[in-house]
């Protein structure tokens, strides 16, 4: 669909716009101490896994986080299970960091 290549580019460009905009005028987030900006710019096997991961689920499933969160509100019982099954992985994946000392 086209269209969503519109989407996208409205999207990076006021994130971008936006982005340089509060750095600016704020020294940190206004529920963290810092901001967290990824320091290093190596496509390591752990981004590419975790993006193919991403787009295969985003794919199966038809949805990407955000939506399906709001999918899973409404009470789209596919929704559901996406969320539920994020959510799983996202505990996986916290608990592997912490026992290997990634996070």
């Amino acid at each position: 669909d086209p269209q969503l290549m519109f989407v996208m580019g409205g999207a990076l460009g006021t994130y971008a716009l936006l982005y340089r905009v509060v750095r600016a005028k704020a020294p940190r987030p206004l529920l963290d101490d810092a901001y967290h900006v990824p320091s290093g710019r190596q496509l390591d096997a752990r981004l590419i896994g975790g993006a193919a991961v991403f787009g295969v689920g985003w794919g199966l499933m038809g949805l990407c986080p955000g939506p399906a969160l709001v999918s899973a509100g409404a009470g789209n019982l596919e929704a559901l299970a996406f969320v539920a099954a994020m959510a799983v992985a996202m505990v996986i994946v916290n608990l592997r960091a912490r026992a290997h000392g990634d996070g």
